[in-house]
């Protein structure tokens, strides 16, 4: 099994390094920020130095195309890249000085948020997504100003407001995308960080536990579908403080019933959420000490995967995408949103999932 889980991850390496250069886009969400990410994640001590190389080589080539049509977003645009760039230098994966290379690009983020150019709240088209990018900016290795600071915190708090004015006109937890990248899950994570901030925290608890409380309830109400469990993994996370009053053990019951539901239907699984899927199952299991019934459905889940990855080529799995103009390699139905779960739930490490401020 070992031998057959290092063949998957080499297999990907190698398709990443011949396909990535072609992509036009530099997100997270569909481009080369999600190869750049996948390459680090997947680094050893062995192989470290050319690793490096060629994961820093790939960020060069992104930081050059942009240009003033690139998106402002982070999952296809600049506040992507940004947050993978701090990313990288807090977690110790890349000696830079994170200001001077996105002091450039900061002022259009900025332009964003208080020209309320984003019309979407998620974290990959919306406002959530530069959220995200700021809350990461205030992390900074690099010290910042006292003026900088300030504009982050006051960017975040712009961030939340439009969020609640969202809320506040449009039932925003009904939106039919549940999951993290493109739903109200994304929303929730965003909003449980900057809650941690000495900052607007009332406002920001407030418009927390109304979202997690009213997708609480509309979860009971819909039928089983996998993607769900995007939504019921946030809803574990973001309660796992006891911040929220709205998510108690009905929670629970809820989602065990919901997981018996899951079981009888796993054939309908997509093979493009598999992976994820099973590493949230897991996440729930291992975190939060749940039902092992839940552990046994993200193995299987991940065996599912891994046989098909092992059974198919990667070009048949990832055909070159014509609106995209490149092979996909970004985390949504992307090679790398199949294998970082993947490279996860074989070796227990998650930090990358800091990105989109997931951490234990």
């Amino acid at each position: 099994m070992l031998e057959l889980r290092n063949n998957i991850n080499t297999r990907s390496v190698n398709y990443i390094l011949l396909n990535a250069s072609f992509s036009d886009r530099i997100g997270m969400i569909d481009g080369k920020a999600a190869a750049i990410l996948y390459m680090y994640a997947n680094k050893k001590k062995e192989d470290a130095h050319w690793i490096d190389t060629i994961s820093f080589s790939l960020l060069e080539e992104a930081l050059s195309q942009i240009n003033i049509y690139t998106p402002l977003t982070f999952g296809n645009g600049i506040a992507g890249l940004g947050t993978l760039i701090e990313y990288l230098s807090q977690e110790d994966l890349l000696e830079v000085n994170t200001n001077e290379i996105l002091e450039e690009i900061e002022p259009y983020l900025l332009s964003a948020v208080y020209g309320a150019k984003l019309k979407e709240i998620n974290i990959s088209n919306g406002i959530s997504g530069i959220g995200i990018y700021f809350l990461r900016r205030l992390s900074a290795r690099t010290p910042a100003t006292d003026f900088q600071v300030m504009r982050y915190k006051e960017s975040i708090i712009a961030c939340v407001d439009q969020i609640a004015l969202a809320v506040e006109s449009h039932e925003t937890w009904q939106l039919p995308d549940f999951t993290i990248y493109d739903g109200i899950s994304g929303v929730l994570l965003f909003l449980r960080k900057a809650q941690h901030l000495d900052i607007y925290g009332p406002k920001i608890t407030e418009l927390l536990n109304k979202l997690s409380g009213n997708l609480f309830t509309y979860l009971n109400t819909i039928p089983f579908r996998w993607d769900l469990i995007h939504a019921w993994f946030c809803l574990f996370y973001c309660n796992s403080d006891n911040a929220n009053p709205f998510i108690t053990d009905a929670v629970e019951t809820s989602f065990n019933k919901f997981i018996r539901e899951g079981a009888c239907q796993f054939d309908e699984v997509d093979f493009y959420d598999a992976a994820i899927i099973s590493m949230y199952l897991r996440l729930i299991f291992i975190r939060f000490k749940k039902d092992g019934s839940i552990e046994e459905l993200s193995i299987r889940l991940q065996e599912h995967t891994e046989g098909i990855l092992c059974h198919n080529s990667l070009k048949s799995l990832f055909p070159y995408h014509k609106a995209y103009r490149a092979v996909p390699i970004g985390l949504q139905k992307g090679l790398c949103g199949v294998m970082l779960p993947l490279l996860s739930l074989q070796t227990n490490n998650y930090d990358w999932l800091n990105i989109i401020n997931i951490s234990f």
